[in-house]
């Protein structure tokens, strides 16, 4: 099946193979070969000398007479029962036998410490279920247990190596067998340091107990702080309680006795202003409050002139006055202590109620209830899942595919595979509407067209046309990102990289899927036309979907008789057969209305899915990249019959390969680069969530470049993020931070 030629393949697995391995400079890890696999050669036993091990790891050393081992899966022993390495294959083995021998690892780093520098320190241990005849218990290590750095290579004659560690493990780090334990620190360096080592060191007169044993070292990491996360606290947006929605604004804040705004509410009451430009249908009570002092009559009006104040400033922001109302409550209803100066200053306020169109109130609500951590989610919540940066093929559940007859069996495995991108540009060139389609959850099919936009604007195409797309996000041009009100599917991070590159491109956004009144008189003319009976029915409601789309894409053939299409959706809409229940699909109506046939390629029928849902041919597919698939210069569409094929063009998609549990396609398709991200270094805990903002966008708003989520501390993962500057809101249960990144 795989019939590639030669060159293509070598593009596209050298360029993931090196965006893999090449990111930024900053915060990246300073040890060479830090998991042990570039290795000279794998031993199949033990080491004798430490010569041994050098030889056999590359960049390491052993600073002593020891003799640590490189452990594979090849090394094969009667006295060691290796367990699996903590990432990748290889790990080091070490042996400690009391203040009378130690094993241990070195190596020079990959740039020397910066003194004055603080420096975030991390490498992960084990002990193997069994060592020469004995089976290891749960062990204690100790303060002279760690990472020593120096100023030069230890080669000593010694079997045990004197001085105290930097980052010691400690007596709270225990080590069990066959689990691996994280052990981390920090250190400001206070010399230029070159060199590294790790194991049980030994000072005269020590008196701790040292580790005895048999252990695995794996994953050793220095990493400098590149600039510091600060404590983080979001504007907060709705408050939904009982149906009631208040719009929850901090530090709008007035003198004693006056109705004259502090300059700190300015800054709040613009973030105000931006919300109620987002959502157009939203209406406003605002209600003043005042603290205790003084009379009843006496602070109604001065909480009803504190409203008014803000009443005017959002006027002047050009909010449209009908949507406001003010009134006040004097100190009718406190929300602090009135005997504290901090309690009446909280008094001192104005809270919003929101009322009016909120027909889509997540979309209002914030970046905290879009992306949330999978344990909050519903297993069933595939979309939100595809949120928080995580990809699997069990979200991808279309409708069970068709029954393969023998025919398309025989003709399937009779066809070549060829690259995609080539054959759809090339196809679909001199025409004027090219749809198509993807599964909402699985981002990989979006992911493909981005790597196809720059080409298909240079052909001419200036429209593309989004079914996530809604209609309420009337600035997104001028903004030229996407907001939590943009879309739906459009908060997934790759579907906002979709967004962006087109907008920056320049191209035109259009939101075709119909609303209320267009679904109203599409329902209104089929009826009249005899092509639906009751206007209620599932059927002539898809019927009129489907005929509403298509007359939405139409007009911009009206308003530019130039114009080139892109329409990206995420169903079965862009069939040029009639769909199952026999009505005609938005593709056939759109040729109907147009005299226009659309170039229709499918990204659904042949990429990985849930096992339910997976189509059989799937299978027996042995791609490496986007694929068509071709039989006598011919292209195959599965479903096709003898009269007509269900669209122009299928893509067939690899298998995803996750690399520290992202998919190799975001750095194949968008071009980005790896930032490896640690919680533990900013004081996190887990599971902790990373949204990456392009600097300049508001975090608040903006659907992030990438998100991550990390569930537990085995998890490593980076962030996927093009060059640029980013701001990172970083968080776990109980704390939000913000850091500044640079990508190179």
């Amino acid at each position: 099946m795989d019939s590639f030629r030669p060159f293509r393949v070598f593009r596209w697995t050298l360029m993931g193979l090196m965006l893999w391995m090449v990111g930024p400079s900053q915060g990246q890890n300073i040890v060479p070969n830090a998991s042990f696999e570039a290795c000279n050669h794998l031993p199949t036993v033990m080491s004798k000398t430490g010569l041994d091990f050098e030889r056999a790891a590359k960049t390491w050393v052993v600073p002593n007479e020891a003799s640590t081992d490189l452990i594979s899966p090849r090394l094969q022993s009667r006295n060691l029962n290796a367990c699996q390495a903590h990432s990748g294959k290889n790990m080091a083995g070490i042996v400690i036998n009391g203040d009378f021998w130690s094993e241990y690892v070195g190596i020079k780093l990959k740039a020397p410490l910066v003194p004055g520098q603080k420096y975030y320190i991390e490498y992960w241990i084990s002990m193997p279920s069994f060592y020469s005849r004995r089976k290891p218990v749960a062990k204690a290590l100790n303060d002279y247990f760690g990472l020593r750095f120096d100023r030069k290579r230890y080669h000593f004659d010694k079997r045990i190596l004197n001085g105290k560690p930097q980052v010691p493990a400690g007596t709270s780090t225990f080590v069990e067998p066959e689990k691996w334990t994280k052990v981390s620190g920090t250190f400001v360096a206070d010399s230029s340091h070159t060199h590294l080592y790790v194991g049980q060191f030994w000072e005269s007169g020590q008196t701790e107990e040292l580790a005895i044993g048999y252990f695995f070292l794996d994953d050793i990491y220095v990493e400098a702080f590149e600039s510091k996360a600060v404590d983080y606290e979001p504007s907060r947006y709705y408050k939904i309680e009982n149906g009631v929605a208040s719009v929850i604004m901090d530090n709008i804040y007035f003198e004693t006795d006056r109705y004259e705004l502090k300059e700190e509410s300015y800054n709040e009451l613009k973030k105000l202003v931006r919300i109620l430009e987002k959502n157009p249908g939203l209406q406003l009570n605002i209600q003043g409050h005042t603290d205790a002092e003084g009379g009843q009559s006496h602070n109604l009006t001065l909480s009803a002139n504190r409203a008014k104040t803000v009443y005017e400033y959002l006027v002047e922001g050009g909010i449209n006055p009908n949507r406001l109302t003010s009134k006040g409550y004097g100190f009718s209803k406190p929300i602090a202590d009135n005997e504290t100066d901090l309690g009446r200053q909280k008094n001192r306020r104005v809270d919003f109620v929101a009322s009016g169109a909120l027909s889509n109130r997540q979309a209002a609500l914030g970046p905290e209830y879009v992306y949330r951590f999978s344990e909050d989610l519903s297993p069933d919540d595939r979309l939100s899942r595809a949120f928080n940066g995580y990809y699997s093929k069990e979200w991808n559940c279309p409708p069970p595919p068709a029954e393969v007859t023998p025919s398309q069996s025989r003709q399937f495995q009779a066809c070549q595979a060829t690259d995609a991108q080539e054959i759809v540009l090339a196809q679909s060139k001199n025409k004027r509407a090219v749809f198509f389609n993807e599964s909402a959850a699985n981002p990989q099919g979006r992911a493909f067209l981005h790597s196809l936009l720059q080409s298909y604007y240079d052909e001419g195409f200036k429209y593309l046309c989004l079914q996530a797309l809604g209609h309420q996000d009337k600035d997104l041009a001028n903004r030229a990102y996407p907001v939590l009100n943009t879309g739906i599917a459009t908060k997934e991070a790759t579907y906002g990289q979709l967004i962006r590159s087109a907008l920056q491109m320049g191209f035109e956004l259009v939101a075709f899927e119909p609303q209320k009144e267009e679904m109203e008189k599409a329902l209104n003319i089929l009826k009249r036309q005899g092509q639906i009976g009751d206007a209620n029915s599932a059927t002539a409601l898809e019927q009129a979907r489907q005929w509403a789309r298509a007359m939405n894409l139409i007009r911009l053939f009206k308003k530019d008789s130039a114009a080139k299409l892109l329409v990206l959706v995420n169903d079965d809409s862009i069939r040029e057969t009639t769909q199952a229940d026999g009505s005609p699909s938005m593709a056939q109506r759109f040729q109907q209305f147009s005299n226009t046939n659309p170039f229709t390629i499918d990204q659904r029928t042949l990429s990985e899915a849930c096992a339910e849902s997976q189509h059989p041919l799937y299978a027996k597919l042995n791609i490496q990249q986007p694929s068509v698939l071709s039989q006598r210069n011919k292209t195959f569409v599965l479903g096709q019959d003898t009269d007509a094929a269900p669209y122009d063009l299928q893509v067939a998609h690899p298998p995803t390969k996750l690399h520290q549990g992202r998919p190799n396609w975001l750095a194949t398709y968008l071009d980005r680069n790896p930032y490896p991200f640690n919680p533990n270094k900013h004081g996190l805990s887990y599971p902790c969530l990373v949204l990456a903002y392009a600097q300049g966008e508001d975090v608040q708003h903006a659907v992030p470049v990438d998100v991550i989520e990390m569930k537990n501390a085995d998890e490593r993962k980076s962030l996927f993020l093009p060059t640029g500057n980013y701001t990172l809101i970083l968080k776990d249960k109980g704390q939000q931070k913000k850091l500044q990144i640079q990508i190179q």
